[in-house]
C-alpha cells in the first residue's frame, strides 16, 4: 500500500479533492498505467494522462534512465497491480471515465508538461507572461528534458509524445532542443497543444513537423478585435499567417482549433465557426475552466487586475443564472457546421434544456 501521508502537499491535496476508489460497481478495465507517463512541472512522473486523476508520483525524471525503468519502478508496480485488480484506490473514478467504459491506449504516450512558459497572458489562464530563460530552475529542467530525450532515443515501441502543460511548448526555451534537434524514429509521433503563433518560426523546419498526429490550437475567437482581447498580447495577423501556413502544408484533419467560451467571446461563436470552415480544420467549443486566475466571486477589495478583468462567475456564460446564458445557448444550438463539435459538458447542458 502506498503511504499517501508522505506525498507533497500539492499531491495530497489532489488526492483529497476528488472521490477515489471502486465502490464495487466498476467492472471495466484500464491499461493506462501500463501505457502512459505524464511528467509535471516538478519533473515528477505519473502513470496517467492526467496527474489529477492519479496524483501519485512514481519518481522524478532524474531517478530513471529509461521509460522501462519508470514503468517497472516499485511504486509503478503497486499502482499497476491496484488498477489491474480493479481497486482504483488512487484513481478519480467519478471523473476519468472508468465508470462508463474501459479506458485503453493502443500504444504508449508520453506527456511532457515540465514548463509553463508562454508568450501570451490570457486572462483565463494567467495574469502575466511567464517565460523561463535562465537560472538554476531553468538549468535543472533543461537537464531533465535532455534525459527525457535519451529515453526516447532508447525506446523501441510505438510512442506518441504529447507536448502540452500549463504553457506553450513552442514558446518554451526548455523544450526547444526536442523541437529543434530531435530526430524521431519512424514509430514516434507528436501531439502538440499550442496557441499557434510560433509554428512557422520554431516548428516548420523541425523534423518533428512531419510526424505530427494532431495539433490543437487555442484560438478562443473568430475575429481580430475579440482575439486580441482574449488572447493578449497575441496579434490576429500573426495567428492568421500561421494558420494559413498550416492550411497549405499539413493534413487539415490534424488541426483542431479550440474555443473556450466566456463572456468576452460569446458574440464571436459564429465567426469562429466560419473561420474553421474557411480553413478546413476541425473545431471544438468547450466550457471555461477555472484555473484560479480570476477570483471566483466578487471580493470587497479587488486588486487592480480584478477590477479590469472581473471574476470567474462574470465570465462563465454557461451558468444557468448568467445574464447571457439563454442567448449563448441559443447560438450554440444553431450551429450546423459538421466541422465544429461541442464539448460533452456543453452538449449535456443543451440536451437538458
Amino acid at each position: 500500500m502506498i503511504n499517501i501521508k508522505n506525498l507533497d502537499h500539492q499531491y495530497a491535496y489532489k488526492i483529497s479533492s476528488l472521490r477515489r476508489g471502486n465502490d464495487g460497481t466498476i467492472k471495466h478495465t484500464c491499461n493506462i498505467p501500463y501505457k502512459s507517463i505524464t511528467i509535471d512541472m516538478n519533473s515528477n512522473c505519473f502513470l496517467c494522462y492526467c496527474d489529477g486523476y492519479l496524483p501519485i508520483p512514481v519518481g522524478k525524471v532524474s531517478d530513471f534512465n529509461s521509460i522501462e525503468e519508470v514503468m517497472n519502478s516499485t511504486i509503478a508496480k503497486q499502482i499497476q497491480d491496484d488498477v489491474t485488480q480493479k481497486k482504483f484506490t488512487y484513481c478519480a473514478t467519478d471523473n476519468c471515465g472508468i465508470k462508463y467504459k474501459s479506458q485503453s491506449l493502443p500504444s504508449f504516450k508520453l506527456f511532457i508538461n515540465i514548463d509553463e512558459s508562454c508568450n501570451l497572458s490570457c486572462a483565463s489562464c494567467r495574469r502575466e507572461i511567464l517565460m523561463l530563460k535562465q537560472g538554476d530552475i531553468f538549468e535543472t529542467k533543461l537537464k531533465d528534458l535532455k534525459r527525457i530525450i535519451s529515453w526516447l532515443e532508447k525506446f523501441n515501441e510505438p510512442i506518441t509524445i504529447v507536448m502540452s502543460g500549463n504553457g506553450d511548448p513552442l514558446a518554451s526555451n526548455i523544450l526547444r532542443p526536442l523541437i529543434k534537434d530531435f530526430s524521431p524514429e519512424p514509430n514516434q509521433y507528436f501531439e502538440i497543444f499550442t496557441n499557434g503563433l510560433l509554428v512557422k518560426k520554431h516548428l516548420a523546419e523541425s523534423e518533428i513537423f512531419k510526424k505530427i498526429k494532431e495539433m490543437v490550437i487555442s484560438v478562443d475567437a473568430g475575429s481580430k478585435d475579440v482575439y486580441e482581447d482574449v488572447r493578449s498580447p497575441g496579434k490576429w495577423n500573426v495567428l492568421m499567417d500561421n494558420l494559413e501556413f498550416l492550411s497549405n502544408s499539413i493534413n487539415k484533419n490534424k488541426i483542431v482549433l479550440k474555443f473556450a467560451l466566456q463572456k468576452r467571446n460569446h458574440n464571436d461563436i459564429n465567426n469562429f465557426v466560419d473561420l474553421v470552415e474557411r480553413l478546413g480544420f476541425k473545431g471544438i467549443i468547450h466550457e471555461l475552466n477555472d484555473w484560479g486566475t480570476w477570483n471566483y466571486y466578487e471580493v470587497e477589495t479587488p486588486d487592480a487586475w480584478t477590477i479590469v478583468n472581473g471574476t470567474y462567475l462574470e465570465h462563465d456564460v454557461l451558468k444557468s443564472n448568467h445574464v447571457l446564458y439563454n442567448k449563448t445557448i441559443s447560438t450554440l444550438k444553431n450551429i450546423t457546421s459538421k466541422k465544429v463539435e461541442l464539448s460533452t459538458m456543453i452538449r449535456d447542458i443543451i440536451n437538458a434544456e
